[in-house]
């Protein structure tokens, strides 16, 4: 199913896509956009300019409501520092209650709690960000393995890793921001 946070209809409708919902304030989309998804059968869900969430996370909010355990979020960078900063907080908001990656053409973003694992990307280019001050990183399968290494909030250790196996292992103690730079051929 695909929904829409207000103005990435728009990229939506380039690409051929009918969403099931449009989600926002609609304060970035062309009404003629709207008449087109309407008269496709999106349902529209409105709300006020003045508000206390970002489209973004009212759209994520009704996503799990309505019992997605997956969300991808493409176009989440918008072209906005702040947006894309709120967009990236927003898998720490939403963690525990799906698992949300934020995607686009080179890059995945997603929040590791405890422990994940990475198969097939070797040559991958992988970061990862603590969010508490300090959080114990495990890494296997990488150019630079660690043990129980201490990564602080703010400290650029663990920057531009590469995966050299088939299969990564991260174990952490606490939340980190992991971002994979996929490989391009």
């Amino acid at each position: 199913a695909y929904f829409c946070a207000d103005r990435g209809a728009v990229s939506a409708r380039r690409l051929g896509i009918v969403p099931q919902m449009i989600v926002g304030d609609f304060d970035s989309i062309d009404p003629d956009d709207l008449a087109y998804f309407e008269s496709a059968g999106s349902e529209l869900r409105r709300f006020p300019e003045r508000k206390d969430m970002t489209d973004a996370e009212l759209a994520l909010g009704i996503i799990i409501d309505a019992g997605f355990d997956r969300v991808e979020i493409f176009g989440w960078r918008g072209g906005r520092t702040d947006h894309m900063l709120g967009n990236i907080a927003l898998l720490e908001r939403f963690s525990g209650l799906a698992e949300v990656e934020l995607i686009s053409p080179d890059e995945r973003v997603f929040l590791i709690r405890s422990s994940c694992i990475i198969r097939d990307k070797e040559g991958a280019t992988v970061s990862f960000i603590a969010l508490p001050a300090e959080v114990r990183i495990s890494l296997g399968g990488f150019s630079y393995p660690l043990d129980n290494a201490v990564l602080n909030r703010g400290s650029s250790l663990c920057i531009s890793n590469v995966i050299t196996a088939k299969r990564a292992q991260i174990d952490v103690s606490g939340p980190v921001i992991a971002v994979i730079r996929e490989v391009i051929s």
